[in-house]
């Protein structure tokens, strides 16, 4: 692909690293060749650079499997995954899990992302339930303004709540802001 056809999501490789184009700016100046100026934001370690292509210059696609998958367990610091179609055991790093292990609990669904053969990073879906499991007591009168308590859920993970959700209550977290949703 030359850098001319570059949109907004694709995946491309850059020195050996993969990268999400997140902008991208098509500048024809009045004297001189056209080129692409990019936002790419870098796949491992979630950062943001800024790369000027020429637009005739060829840029490598990363073509990137996707894989169904459901969590299986962990175990020293390796996450098992069971491949949906073929039912095969796949192992994830700690470090490519990283602070998704608070949303991962048995048989959840997740997409896997393999690039040539390597996985490079674990999808979750957007929205996932999750049992309290430690909570305080509400205190009675502060149900008409909207505050909040600390509680603990089943993988660990701590926010924050409206007052009434108890122990054992089932709520819904948004996994992009870690954010409490509604009660099941």
């Amino acid at each position: 692909m030359i850098a001319n056809e570059l949109k907004n999501g694709i995946i491309i490789e850059v020195e050996g690293n993969l990268y999400s184009v997140t902008k991208a700016d098509h500048i024809k100046p009045g004297k001189g060749p056209a080129y692409v100026r990019c936002k790419l934001k870098d796949l491992k370690r979630s950062k943001m650079i800024e790369k000027t292509f020429r637009s005739t210059e060829k840029v490598m696609v990363a073509i990137l499997e996707e894989i169904r998958a459901d969590y299986l367990y962990h175990q020293e610091g390796k996450y098992y995954f069971m491949d949906s179609e073929n039912f095969e055991e796949i192992m994830a790093d700690e470090e490519i899990i990283g602070e998704k292990k608070k949303f991962l609990k048995e048989s959840s669904s997740v997409t896997l992302l393999k690039y040539k053969e390597r996985l490079i990073d674990v999808i979750l879906p957007t929205f996932v339930d999750l049992k309290v499991t430690k909570s305080e007591p509400g205190v009675k009168g502060n149900t008409v303004s909207a505050v909040k308590k600390k509680v603990t859920l089943e993988t660990g993970l701590s926010l924050e709540v409206p007052l009434f959700i108890n122990n054992g209550d089932i709520v819904q977290v948004d996994t992009r802001t870690n954010k409490y949703v509604t009660r099941i």
